[in-house]
Formats: structure tokens, sequence, C-alpha cells
């Protein structure tokens, strides 16, 4: 399904988004404090757009994992320029079409999280030969699990639902776009920045100052507050000067990754629980013992990569300010 031509901007190298609300690139004297928010939402809904097309080729080939994980950045990237979008008074995507990009990114977030059992937890898990041999056929119904959620993803990518989405998807752009011109006159960007950012930067510095305690969900939750500050974040990129944008992001990403590192075993043990239900007890108890350990293990150097992002994020200085 080639509907867009092109690579897509990747997760710690997008260029930053300064289009006008016609989507014509400016140049950055042009774009700083001139743009309109609604403009600028536009602007990141296509980028996220073609984000998402470019990479549904690879993602349901199974081409490697990284295509998979970039079409999952576009639909968060997609959600949170619509989010500007309402905010700065246009229509946003209605509540049926937020259901098939939930349905979609569903998919999506189950393909990669086996990516990630096959390719990163289990083998990092299981790395003692006695242990190996006790659960020999454990890889391979991890191998038949992930395929089996590939060839789901494969067949949505490549159906009628998913074409109905895409087409969908450019008309409420093209209708977001329409309405652009209605608005009333535009605010400088800084003041869009400040009130998108502001609260959101607020609550996430207050939210981190107890990480420690918090309890796995509450992380997980943390973890959706850093995602989302980031990708609206980036859809200020372009306004401003590139240095402490560059920090600013790159402390959000820090944040995401510690957390998700944590997210990610979590998820493993889950989803391996489920999916070992038909094996004999024994089986289960084995991998169950096997993991428990590797989290024990682990557990140490996650506490000190995520403390290390938390104060890093402390540190840096919002660049809206």
């Amino acid at each position: 399904m080639a509907l867009a031509a092109g690579p897509a901007p990747r997760v710690a190298g997008a260029p930053p988004l300064t289009m006008n609300a016609r989507g014509v690139p400016v140049g950055d004297a042009q774009a700083r404090g001139t743009e309109q928010g609604a403009g600028l939402a536009l602007s990141g809904l296509g980028m996220a757009l073609l984000q998402i097309m470019a990479n549904v080729e690879g993602a349901s080939s199974r081409a490697g994992v990284e295509p998979v994980h970039q079409m999952r950045v576009g639909f968060r990237r997609l959600r949170a320029a619509n989010a500007l979008a309402r905010s700065q008074g246009l229509s946003g995507f209605t509540e049926g079409l937020e259901v098939e990009i939930r349905w979609v990114s569903k998919l999506l977030a189950v393909a990669r999280d086996w990516d990630v059992i096959e390719r990163e937890t289990w083998p990092a898990a299981c790395h003692d030969a006695a242990d190996a041999r006790r659960c020999a056929g454990v890889p391979a119904r991890i191998a038949a699990d992930a395929t089996r959620r590939h060839r789901a993803l494969d067949r949505a990518l490549h159906g009628a639902r998913f074409r109905h989405l895409a087409l969908d998807l450019l008309w409420a752009v093209a209708q977001q776009r329409s309405e652009c011109s209605a608005l009333p006159a535009p605010r400088r960007i800084a003041s869009v920045a400040r009130a998108t950012l502001g609260w959101r930067h607020a609550k996430l510095a207050r939210a981190i100052r107890h990480a420690a305690q918090l309890a796995p969900e509450d992380r997980h939750r943390l973890r959706i507050d850093a995602r989302k500050l980031r990708y609206l974040a980036e859809l200020f990129a372009g306004h401003y000067p590139k240095r402490p944008v560059a920090r600013y992001l790159r402390s959000l990403a820090d944040l995401q990754t510690a957390l998700g590192r944590q997210n990610d075993l979590r998820m493993s043990t889950r989803r391996l629980d489920r999916a070992l239900r038909e094996c004999e007890g024994a089986i289960r108890t084995r991998v169950a013992g096997i993991l428990e350990r590797h989290a024990a293990a682990t557990a140490s150097d996650l506490e000190k990569g995520l403390r290390r992002a938390c104060a890093r994020f402390e540190r840096v200085s919002p660049f809206w300010a």
C-alpha cells in the first residue's frame, strides 16, 4: 500500500516541522513567531501521515523491527498533532476515527512486544546453558507467536479497513486545513507553546520527583505523559534555537527509554505467561523463574538509569520559557 514516497522521519532525527498553514516549508526567520498554532498542527499531521504511510510495507513484511516502531511513532505523533489542532480551534478527529487509530495502534503494539520478547528479553534472560536445555521449546513457541502477530498485522495493513482509515485520515486533515483559514488572527507561537507545553512540563516535573516510589502501572502512565510532551514539543522545534531544543527533547527521550525498558520487561513477562498457558505447568514455572531472576538481576541497573534520566530532565530548561 504505497500511499507516500520518500523516507519517514525517524524518532530521534525528525526534521523541524517548519511549514506554514498551506503545508509550504518556510525558513526559520519567517516561521519563528509568525505561524499560527493551527498551521503548526497541520504541518505535524502531514509529517505524521507521511511517516505512517512510508512504513506500511516494511511493517507488514516484517523487514526488521524498525518499520513497526516507526509506524507506531507516526501514529503517536499524529495524535499529538491532532490534540494541538483541537486546542487551536480545529475540529479534530471524530470518535469513530479515534477508534480506528486505536485498533491499528494495538496491532502494532502487540507485534512490537513480541519482537522485543523474541530478539531482546528472552535471549537476555535465558543465557544459561542449563536453562536453555530445560526450555528448549520456548524459543520456537515465541517465534510462532511473533509470526502470528505479524501476520495479523500484515492482513490488517493490506485490508479494506486500513485503507478506509488512511482515506479518512486524509479527509480529516483536508477538512482541518479548510477550517484553518476561517480562524481568528493567530497568536504568536511563543504563547501557543507556553499554553500547550507549560502545564505538561510542570506535571511531569512534579511526578518524576516520586518516580522511585511509583508502582509499575503509575510508571507506565508517567512514560505516557513524557511521550505526549515529547511529541508535542517536537511540533515547536523549528521555531526555537536548535541547541536548547535538542537538549530538552533528548532528556525526554532518555526518560522514555528508561521507563520503557522497565515496561518492556513487565509486558514480556505478562505476554509470555499468557502464551504458555497451554504448555505443561513445569515449563511455565521454569519460564517464570527465568524471567523473575532476569528482572532481579537487571533491576538495579534499570533503577540507576531511571534516576539518571529523571535528574537530567530536572536540570534541563524548557526551550520555550
